[in-house]
């Protein structure tokens, strides 16, 4: 097949194997890149940038399904190597789920809209802390942002072309999820001077009631795209 799959489509495909330490994507029986290279791969160097592994291009190999459901479904396709041996002891599960496990996580949190979702800036690191003012506590949070740092990898020359649009709007909602219809941002940041990356601060008024609350956060590029939600407690 040579025409790509439309960037709306859903769903994310993940065949875990042993292992090396790497993310993969591609076609089993031709080198001929897939349609959706550019969204395939700058999604596969961002899973592997949680597990400081490499990645391969993994055209022509045996053994694994992607390029199956890739050209059945249309789904965002990897195959995961985990672990440093074929037969890894089992004391070693731990330490390989702990280290897959933000990558997983990544999948899912994209996997609504991969080939859109991924192409978008990631939040990086959030620092929450509250100030208690006249009419209130305040939320303060520190947020960074970067459309390039997940797609930076040691085998890329230069930043993969998803990771060089610039940040340019960061959104924090509170207790609403962003896909939701029914409710608006509690902030909304604007940054016209920032570049592929951005840290910012932004202040809110908490919300009224006790408890453990939610926060969702999400930026967007100077492509107009918006990247995965980050849910933070406060």
């Amino acid at each position: 097949m040579n025409t790509p799959f439309p960037l709306t489509n859903e769903g994310v495909f993940l065949d875990i194997h042993s292992f090396g330490n790497e993310v993969g994507w591609g076609w089993g029986y031709t080198k001929t890149p897939m349609p959706n290279e550019d969204q395939v791969g700058g999604l596969g160097r961002k899973m592997a940038s949680f597990g400081n592994w490499g990645y391969w291009k993994g055209y022509l190999f045996d053994g694994g399904t992607i390029d199956t459901t890739y050209g059945w479904f249309g789904a965002a396709s990897f195959f995961f190597e985990l672990g440093t041996r074929f037969s890894q002891p089992c004391e070693d599960y731990p330490r390989i789920v702990n280290d897959a496990l933000p990558a997983l996580i990544y999948a899912a949190k994209v996997s609504r809209s991969p080939y859109i979702t991924s192409l978008g800036p990631d939040i990086l690191c959030t620092t929450i802390t509250s100030t208690n003012k006249q009419d209130g506590q305040y939320i303060n949070i520190q947020i960074e942002a970067s459309d390039e740092k997940r797609t930076n990898n040691q085998k890329d020359e230069v930043t993969f072309k998803t990771g060089r649009h610039f940040v340019r709007l960061i959104e924090v909602w509170t207790n609403c999820h962003p896909y939701s219809d029914e409710c608006q941002p509690t902030v909304k940041r604007s940054t016209p001077n920032a570049g592929r990356s951005a840290t910012i601060s932004v202040q809110f008024k908490r919300p009224s009631g006790g408890g453990k609350k939610t926060m969702y956060i999400r930026a967007r590029d100077s492509s107009g795209t918006f990247g995965p939600v980050t849910a933070r407690y406060y």
